[in-house]
């Protein structure tokens, strides 16, 4: 947010974005623990009403793994209601261990087990990866006035992700992705690290005490005038 009261110099504060509290809960109990070790678990998000371009760009680039690829790994797919079944037959047909759905009620269970998160760039999923410190791979949504994609380079630019245009994120170079973070776990480590740092699980207790400060220089200098 910016102070620009005035009579006050302007500044920055960083509040970071307000996060539901059973997401909240279920990072402070996870956050930082071990992954999963049964396969290599990836997530996909294309927000709440999911996303095409990305859904078609994962299908296809799961389909280019082998099958010794594909047999150490199990994709979760938040596919949104108009691409949810054509995706889960798609996905059996090519041998993909997945779990698809149109919405997801408890992303904190999904946020805990992934060991790679592929997504959209909306300012509530980038934070609530970083509560839990999710490696992520973001694909903005080249549209909307192009937020998605500041929020990104926000992110990336301070280390916390790896971020990729759509219209240059090739099948395989997500699949070189996918199998270059699932060797290294050092690399893994290392954006879970940063994009941990940049996560405000105190974000509304921040909000709070901005509007107080604001409303008290207001007060105050209301007062001041009618003196």
């Amino acid at each position: 947010g910016t102070l620009a009261q005035p009579g006050f110099v302007r500044r920055h504060v960083h509040t970071g974005l307000p996060i539901r509290s059973a997401i909240l809960r279920a990072a402070s109990s996870r956050r930082g623990g071990a992954r999963s070790q049964d396969f290599f678990r990836v997530l996909v998000v294309g927000g709440s009403q999911g996303a095409s371009g990305l859904n078609k760009l994962m299908f296809k680039t799961f389909s280019g793994f082998t099958d010794e690829e594909k047999a150490g790994i199990a994709v979760t797919h938040i596919a949104g209601h108009s691409d949810v079944e054509w995706l889960r037959e798609s996905y059996d047909r090519a041998a993909i261990r997945h779990e698809t759905c149109a919405f997801h009620e408890n992303m904190q269970t999904l946020y805990g087990e992934a060991d790679l998160a592929i997504t959209r760039a909306g300012a509530n999923t980038l934070f609530e990866l970083a509560l839990f410190g999710v490696p992520s791979v973001v694909i903005p949504y080249p549209h909307a006035d192009g937020h998605q994609k500041a929020n990104a380079e926000y992110f990336a630019s301070r280390g916390g992700l790896l971020m990729k245009d759509q219209h240059t994120a090739s099948p395989e170079w997500l699949r070189e992705q996918i199998l270059q973070l699932r060797r290294d776990a050092g690399q893994r480590d290392r954006l879970s690290a940063k994009i941990s740092e940049m996560a405000f699980p105190d974000a509304s207790e921040r909000l709070v005490d901005l509007a107080e400060e604001l409303a008290w220089k207001e007060k105050t200098c209301l007062l001041s005038t009618s003196i």
